[in-house]
Parts: C-alpha cells; sequence; structure tokens
C-alpha cells in the first residue's frame, strides 16, 4: 500500500488515500489543548495512530474534530463508533411497477441490510386491501445488494420482470433497509 503525505499550514499529514489517521494535540479556537484529527473526512481513516503536537493553532481549509479523549485503533468499527460515525438504519418503500431510488452523500456507500420483495405480514402499504404476506427476502436482498451495495446511488425499477413474481394476482412492494457507510479507499 502506498501512503502519500502532505504539509499543509504547517501540519504534516498522511492523505485519506493511505487511510491511516494521525491524531494531533492543537489548540482550539479558544487555546485550551485539544486532541484532533485534522481530516476533512474521518470517514476515510481505518487506522487511527498517535501524532504530534502543535503549538499554534493550525490555519486549514476545513474544521478538524476535536476529540473528547485519545482514539489510537486500527479497527474500523471501533473508530465509526468512537468518533460518533455510526449511520442510522434508513427503510425505503416503494410499490410495485415504481421507481426505487437511494442515494448517500458525497463519499458514502450503500449497505444494504435487508430486502424484500412481496408484502409483510400484517401490511397495507401501497393502498392495496389484500395484506397477504409473501416474498422471499433472500432472493429480494441478494438482487438489491446485486444492483446498489457499495455504490453512492441506486435505481431500478421495482416489478416482477426484476424479482420474479412471489405473489401471483396480488400488489407488491419492495421495502429496503440500508445505511450509507464511510467509501473505502485504498491506493494499492
Amino acid at each position: 500500500m502506498k501512503c502519500f503525505c502532505l504539509l499543509l499550514s504547517g501540519v504534516l499529514m498522511a492523505t485519506a488515500s493511505c487511510n491511516i489517521c494521525y491524531t494531533t494535540s492543537e489548540p482550539d479556537a479558544n487555546g485550551h489543548m485539544r486532541w484532533a484529527l485534522p481530516y476533512p473526512n474521518p470517514c476515510q481513516c481505518h487506522e487511527i495512530r498517535p501524532g504530534h503536537v502543535i503549538v499554534r493553532e493550525p490555519q486549514l481549509p476545513f474544521q478538524p474534530r476535536h476529540l473528547s479523549f485519545l482514539v489510537i485503533s486500527g479497527d474500523r468499527d471501533e473508530i465509526r463508533r468512537s468518533l460518533n460515525l455510526e449511520a442510522p438504519l434508513m427503510k425505503t418503500l416503494v410499490c410495485e411497477n415504481n421507481k426505487f431510488s437511494i442515494k448517500c452523500g458525497k463519499e458514502e456507500t450503500i449497505d444494504v441490510k435487508w430486502a424484500l420483495y412481496g408484502r409483510e405480514t400484517g401490511t397495507s402499504d401501497c393502498h392495496i386491501n389484500k395484506p397477504n404476506p409473501g416474498g422471499n427476502a433472500t432472493a429480494s436482498l441478494l438482487t438489491v445488494k446485486d444492483k446498489c451495495q457499495a455504490r453512492n446511488k441506486c435505481e431500478l425499477i421495482a416489478n416482477n420482470a426484476l424479482f420474479g413474481d412471489p405473489l401471483p394476482n396480488v400488489g407488491k412492494y419492495l421495502v429496503v433497509h440500508h445505511t450509507c457507510i464511510c467509501a473505502t479507499v485504498c491506493v494499492q
């Protein structure tokens, strides 16, 4: 893996392309020394290592993330929890024969958690009076992951041509539970 370094306002830091980030101890706007992560997008940090002390407030083109405690880790999940980068679980539902669309923020990708093309028990979504449950969640998940997983945005038509017909002569919908996670960028 190649790591590139750059000198930015007198601060030496590894770029996010090698996914190793270094914490600093630096003064905040009030002059108090704080731990900081001087990166525009901490989502790209796959590993955080201790860095150095800066005696004056650095002039960066972005606001560094000040930390209430020192984070040193090579575990991406631990880093995400420590920096409060946990993504909320989102639910998107679209009725049969309609366009399904999800999009994540800049430098984020879709992580599909669960999907169903059909009907869930006890639902009356899509103004259909026959709430017969049915559908294959495993097959639906595989189809949606094939079209959407690890992409920034995804569009498809929720129909029998794509998912098969799990409930003949019954109106269906596609429901997808997903999160948006930090994109992984690594130069090999």
